[in-house]
């Protein structure tokens, strides 16, 4: 049998060295594209929004807090980012009508990490060692893990009834909802549950724990989130095609309102959570937008009420 020769050309040669090289960056890419997929959730500018209230003997309390990122620490070996609340602590005496408010300024609350499995894990202050906060990784069936956003109440465990998509600028992310209870908290991929950040049992179906979460802002874009603060003196009249930019917002500075020119539109109500009227503006007529310059005001949620001949309209936003 005579031996087979191999001719191959140098111009062969670099375009095989192409096509390798090619082949590998393309690889690669895929590699660091996946990663930065299930690691681009938390950065330096991820902050939470969030309102804590109730009452005990003879108090009524409402909390104003915000959960932000301040830099990074490494806690056995992993790499976290550092979380700090700023808060407002309020408590209402119903029988003398005083109230007390309390500032939180800067306190650390822990170390926040996301593994590649879509998950954040909590370290808080005083523990070496984390655990399991959110589990991201669920599909409709699945049955969310114990954890302790779940703790003492996933016994049997919490299920994903089904799946929608919201938007945090660009970014489509997956909204969890469970099992239908009192409470009806859900989920917000790579950012939390409905219940609050950090608070031990805040996706507690059947048990008032936790908080409720405002809006959640990363970098540019935020997200508002709805999710049930319970009666209050203002009524639900929501209108989609009305918006309020920016959202969250700083005290004493201007915002945009948007809204249809054929409802007809007034003037716009601006209100507290609990229906107190903090300012009102007249509204230009044919016109889709106003801006206005708030005046400064506590952090918290407030009510734009868009009044009319007949109509009225709600946006909720955010002061910060």
């Amino acid at each position: 049998m005579g031996k087979w020769h191999l001719l191959i050309n140098k111009s062969d040669i670099k375009i095989c060295k192409m096509k390798n090289t090619l082949t590998l960056l393309v690889f690669f890419a895929v590699l660091n594209c996946g990663k930065a997929f299930a690691q681009n959730y938390l950065d330096s500018t991820s902050t939470w929004y969030e309102v804590q209230g109730g009452a005990y003997l003879y108090f009524d309390y409402t909390n104003y807090n915000k959960y932000y990122v301040g830099g990074d620490s490494v806690i056995s070996g992993n790499v976290y980012h550092k979380i700090y609340l700023d808060g407002i602590d309020s408590t209402f005496d119903l029988w003398h009508g005083d109230t007390t408010v309390s500032y939180i300024i800067n306190q650390y609350q822990g170390g926040l990490r996301e593994d590649l499995l879509k998950r954040f894990y909590m370290c808080y202050p005083n523990h070496s060692s984390d655990t399991l906060l959110f589990d991201f990784n669920l599909s409709v069936g699945s049955a969310v893990p114990n954890s302790i956003s779940m703790s003492g109440c996933n016994n049997p465990p919490d299920t994903v009834t089904a799946i929608d998509t919201v938007y945090l600028g660009a970014q489509p992310l997956k909204h969890f909802h469970l099992l239908a209870s009192a409470f009806g908290k859900t989920l917000y991929e790579g950012i939390c549950g409905s219940g609050g950040l950090i608070w031990d049992g805040s996706m507690c179906q059947f048990f008032e724990t936790g908080a409720c979460l405002i809006a959640y802002k990363k970098g540019s874009d935020s997200l508002y989130i709805n999710c049930g603060l319970g009666a209050n003196g203002i009524p639900e009249i929501t209108n989609r095609s009305m918006s309020v930019f920016p959202n969250p917002a700083l005290p004493g500075s201007k915002i945009t309102f948007t809204y249809p020119v054929s409802n007809g539109f007034r003037e716009i109500i601006l209100n507290d959570i609990n229906g107190k009227e903090i300012a009102r503006y007249s509204l230009p007529q044919r016109s889709s937008t106003q801006h206005v310059k708030l005046p400064v005001m506590h952090r918290g949620v407030y009510v734009a009420r868009l009044m009319g001949s007949g109509v009225e309209g709600n946006v909720k936003f955010v002061v910060e």
